[in-house]
């Protein structure tokens, strides 16, 4: 009996493609994946919110897992509250607004302007005071000596090309 050549070629194509068709069903499947983001903390769904927000400037993926830490089964350390108020400032287009408020429900209060260091914070710290002895004088000297060294070999090489 002789074979056909490429006889194994379309067998192997339909057991690709069957292994493909078994394999996507769970991958369509949605109602597994909701069941995992109600598990997430919503700690951790607000500050990637806010994350979204701040860095990737993409209101929607925010308003998105605001939504998924408002529906989170680990409510704990967040104020829902202030989560509530970043969705309707979202909705409103309100962006700094809801950033303040995605802080808020993180507990995060914003941050005062810096003011000068009080004096007695400095009262044990040594003043710098940079060494003036001879050794930058010889540095300096060796320095300038190298750059001139330099500067003449440069010289002499042009001269005899």
């Amino acid at each position: 009996m002789r074979s056909r050549p490429g006889g194994l070629a379309p067998l192997a194509l339909l057991a690709a493609l069957a292994s493909l068709l078994a394999a996507a069903p769970p991958a369509l499947g949605h109602g597994e994946e909701e069941a995992a983001a109600a598990e997430v903390p919503a700690r951790t769904l607000v500050q990637q919110a806010l994350a979204l927000q701040t860095q990737q400037d993409d209101a929607a993926e925010a308003l998105e897992k605001l939504e998924a830490a408002l529906a989170s089964e680990h409510q704990e350390d967040v104020d829902l509250r202030a989560v509530r108020e970043a969705i309707e400032a979202l909705q409103k287009d309100d962006h700094e607004l809801a950033v303040e408020h995605m802080n808020a429900a993180l507990g995060a209060e914003p941050k005062p302007a810096p003011e000068e260091v009080p004096e007695e914070a400095l009262e044990h710290s040594p003043e710098f005071e940079p060494g003036r002895g001879a050794e930058e004088w010889i540095a300096l000297g060796v320095g300038i000596a190298a750059l001139l060294a330099g500067l003449g070999i440069l010289a002499l090489r042009r001269t005899a090309a």
